[in-house]
């Protein structure tokens, strides 16, 4: 059976981080915000779906809203759920998918092994948000974190 884990939202100011890849998916979404999917130097091992353009986001919505999504036992991947995903993060959210950047499209064999969500992932992606919240320095500027 499937499992679908969220993770309560966190504060979020502004993300500046390097992207390492990009991909468009449904043509950024029906919100107001375009979004895609990244990779993120700083997030290895995660999919991001932000908007593309966070400064406007954040002067329109102030704090972005952070969710992480780990689709649980039946997948590492957050591929199968990325039209999903993209649309929330259209209307100026900050989604943390758990399991490797994959340029692939739903239905296409996935670039990496398949196998369960640990939940140990689940628990790095929080405690990595909680920890820029602490940060003096780094591309991520995270003012409150609350699980």
């Amino acid at each position: 059976m499937k499992k679908v884990l969220f993770a309560l939202p966190l504060l979020c100011l502004s993300i500046n981080a390097k992207v390492l890849d990009t991909k468009i998916i449904d043509n950024g979404g029906n919100g107001p915000y375009k979004a895609f999917a990244v990779q993120e130097e700083e997030m290895p091992g995660f999919t991001i779906y932000r908007p593309m353009d966070m400064k406007t986001a954040v002067k329109a919505e102030g704090k972005l809203p952070i969710i992480v999504f780990g689709n649980g036992a039946c997948a590492n991947s957050s591929l199968e759920h990325e039209h999903y995903l993209n649309q929330v993060a259209s209307m100026g959210y900050v989604v943390i998918g758990i399991g490797p950047f994959d340029k692939g499209k739903y239905g296409e064999p996935q670039t990496h092994p398949q196998g369960g969500t640990s939940p140990d992932q689940l628990i790095e992606a929080m405690d990595w948000i909680c920890a820029q919240s602490k940060a003096k320095k780094g591309n991520f500027r995270i003012n409150k974190c609350t699980l």
